[in-house]
């Protein structure tokens, strides 16, 4: 939530739209997907609290921990955390550069460029790497020795 506020704020400092319709927006465009996720994990839960026997007993606290801390999570970043984004950000902010992050992000992009123009080159390379990795996986050098009787 809050670095979607960030990216929208920076996006459109030179706009004459207010802070605050910005972070409305912002807050809108991730709102639904926060929620969603939050309920996709919270479901992953679910099977917990049919166990029975000790294992009932001993993991449904843990499914409780969760699903509260999660719910709670939703709920803070759905309600507070745009209202003190508003009230932190109302004189707009200043991205820094961050230099290393620049260098870093030039070199993917370069390498990734790379790629995607010799598709074939980089398939091949793929394969012929995986294929070198599993022979050389000592799991295929194993004997397998007759147990003794």
């Amino acid at each position: 939530m809050v670095e979607n506020i960030f990216r929208q704020i920076v996006a459109r400092r030179d706009s004459s739209v207010s802070v605050a319709r910005i972070i409305l927006e912002a807050a809108a465009e991730v709102d639904r997907p926060l929620f969603y996720s939050v309920a996709v994990i919270v479901a992953g839960f679910l099977p917990i609290y049919v166990l029975s026997g000790p294992s009932g007993t001993l993991f449904k606290p843990m499914a409780d921990t969760m699903v509260f801390a999660l719910v709670g999570s939703l709920l803070v970043t759905l309600t507070l955390l745009p209202v003190l984004c508003a009230w932190f950000m109302r004189n707009g902010v200043r991205e820094r550069r961050n230099a290393a992050f620049e260098a870093i992000k030039s070199a993917y992009t370069r390498g990734l460029d790379f790629c995607l123009a010799h598709a074939y080159g980089t398939t091949l390379a793929s394969a012929l790497l995986l294929l070198g990795v599993a022979a050389a996986h000592p799991a295929h050098r194993r004997r397998v020795h007759a147990a003794p009787r």
